[in-house]
């Protein structure tokens, strides 16, 4: 199996629907790579206000974040 390249890069900002289901625009911070013999995901941490905030913790899949609110709307509403 060939390991890809992760979607986004490290500082790179992202738009996501946030727990009330509104855009937001966030910044990467650090990114997981799960690696199995027949898949991998990536997993993405996001720049949060404070360290000991419960975000800092929370991990979002690479199909959740978008490059761009154009991209995530598409997603929401087809083109």
């Amino acid at each position: 199996m060939e390991v890809r390249n992760p979607k986004f890069e490290l500082g790179q900002k992202v738009w996501m629907l946030d727990e009330n289901q509104k855009a937001v625009e966030k910044e990467i911070s650090s990114a997981s790579i799960n690696v199995a013999k027949d898949h991998q995901s990536v997993s993405y941490y996001l720049v949060t206000d404070s360290p000991y905030a419960s975000d800092a913790y929370k991990a979002y899949a690479e199909n959740k974040l978008f490059a761009t609110k154009e991209d995530l709307k598409k997603s929401i509403f087809g083109d």
